[in-house]
């Protein structure tokens, strides 16, 4: 038999108890949905989740949502030519250790790691590559030169990106002329990266 629910305020056990649809957003994830649960005492009309009822329902919900969203991270990276044995090689992870990260064994910084990899899928190749500085810094400047051009197109921000060479290295000078009803006139960076044999990455 279930203990007699009690309003901590005034002891009264004339509590009206009402169910309603929760839901936590989280990344790479439909959402964490669950069953909130609101009582209230007639007596007081003090209102809360007086049992904690709802704490043991978002830890679930938030587990099977974390679930949800790794299989769908390693399927989308599946799709984009990214296996799990090739993520593991490159990451130099034991053998199907995605797979059971799919399956459920999965810790925080297993979650946090393909997280990282769905939102900057390039990574994958930087860590293949070691994580030599040099390739770092250069796949870094090309993503981001290709992310400054995305969303100059969103913005309708004209974008002008010249590449010169100089001694003993690349300057790219990036240019975004904002239009007149955004803040600023211009924004201008530039970045040098030291010469490097061209990578098989790229």
């Amino acid at each position: 038999m279930g203990t007699e629910l009690q309003c901590p305020a005034c002891g009264s056990s004339d509590i009206e108890v009402t169910h309603d649809r929760g839901q936590i957003e989280m990344p790479f994830s439909p959402g964490a949905v669950y069953e909130s649960e609101t009582d209230r005492c007639r007596k007081c009309e003090m209102e809360g989740d007086f049992a904690k009822a709802n704490d043991k329902a978002i830890s679930i919900a938030v587990a099977e949502a974390k679930k949800v969203s790794v299989a769908s991270i390693i399927n989308y990276l599946a799709e984009s030519g990214k296996s799990m044995a090739y993520i593991e090689r490159a990451f130099d992870l034991p053998q199907r250790t995605l797979m059971r990260w799919k399956g459920g064994d999965l810790s925080a910084g297993g979650l946090a790691l393909l997280r990282l990899v769905a939102t900057f899928p390039w990574t994958v190749e930087v860590a293949e590559a070691q994580f030599n500085s040099v390739y770092a810094t250069q796949r870094l400047a090309h993503e981001g030169i290709n992310a400054m051009s995305r969303l100059a197109q969103f913005y309708n921000i004209d974008t002008k990106v010249n590449l010169s060479s100089i001694e003993k290295g690349v300057k790219v000078d990036v240019r975004l002329v904002l239009p007149s009803n955004l803040s600023g006139c211009q924004n201008t960076g530039s970045e040098t990266m030291q010469p490097k044999e061209v990578a098989r990455h790229q």
